[in-house]
């Protein structure tokens, strides 16, 4: 058969693609185009709030003016909304600002006040508002090789070629036969890097230390002529799923295991606010009634 010469061009990269690889290509792409998008957005939003900074610290001389809504429009106001969220102070957090000793003088408009849980053993923080947005801000990506959808294999091409061998069942003669045919007539500008049955092997043998190996138990059940039957079942156990996504470099550091909370210095106060999940009352109280290890 004539090798086929028709191609599509990716709406959202621009790349040009076979009618066979654009398939796998495009849902990827299209959330790719999506996250970049909604991080160069959120990243706007985070430099126009550093810009105006100054001008509503000098401009405004209500003191409850950062716990109220703007009226105003422009991107000012959405950063009000988004920051000045009102929530009231649990009682059972026993926070008050005479109890912390805070002294009112000493704070600045907006400052950020961090007070962790007592079973955390950590001391209060306070930080300006700018670096406390400043560390919501989108992280830097760096590519990795490592963290590719296809490692350990060496290409995308690799991990579909093996992926097909493994549907076909194809046997050791057959796979060779077949790389041989694709070596011969393999073209287009992603490496295809395995020349023999051996490369495949020792790929997969790699692949195989990459995730949580299958465990084995012998389950003895009795048939219906009474006499015990035993089958063999495979499984993951979750705990070890657990632990291996706390040693993950890229995963385990953002754990967050103790309840903080948040306040935000209107001036004459700090008042309490949430920003995520581990901030909020149900879960300080999770922790209250939580014995520490």
């Amino acid at each position: 058969m004539p090798a086929e010469k028709q191609t599509v061009t990716c709406e959202s990269c621009g790349k040009v693609f076979k009618l066979t690889g654009y398939g796998p290509h495009r849902k990827p792409c299209i959330k790719r185009a999506h996250r970049e998008k909604e991080d160069n957005a959120y990243l706007g939003l985070l430099c126009r709030a550093s810009s105006s900074g100054s001008q509503q610290l000098s401009g405004v001389d209500d003191p409850n003016f950062a716990t109220q809504p703007s009226t105003g429009a422009g991107p000012q106001q959405d950063i009000n909304e988004f920051w000045s969220v009102p929530a009231e102070v649990d009682p059972h957090m026993d926070v008050a600002d005479e109890a912390n000793g805070i002294d009112i003088n000493s704070n600045n408009v907006d400052n950020i006040l961090i007070e962790y849980h007592p079973s955390a053993g950590r001391l209060s923080e306070k930080i300006p508002f700018i670096e406390f947005v400043w560390g919501h801000r989108p992280k830097a990506y760096k590519p990795d090789t490592s963290t590719d959808p296809w490692y350990p294999f060496r290409s995308c091409l690799d991990f579909e070629f093996a992926e097909l061998v493994l549907e076909a069942t194809l046997s050791k003669e057959q796979i060779n036969h077949f790389l041989k045919l694709i070596k011969s007539a393999r073209c287009g500008s992603d490496p295809f890097t395995l020349n023999e049955y051996s490369d495949l092997r020792s790929t997969w043998q790699a692949a195989s230390h990459c995730t949580m190996a299958f465990k084995k138990e012998i389950v003895c059940i009795d048939g219906i002529d009474g006499e015990p039957h035993e089958f063999p079942m495979y499984y993951r156990p979750l705990m070890d799923w657990a632990t291996d996504l706390l040693k993950h470099p890229g995963i385990g550091p953002h754990f967050v295991f103790d309840a903080v909370c948040l306040f935000k210095f209107d001036g004459s106060t700090f008042v309490h606010f949430v920003d995520e999940l581990w901030t909020a009352a149900e879960f300080w109280n999770v922790q209250v009634h939580t014995y520490t290890m």
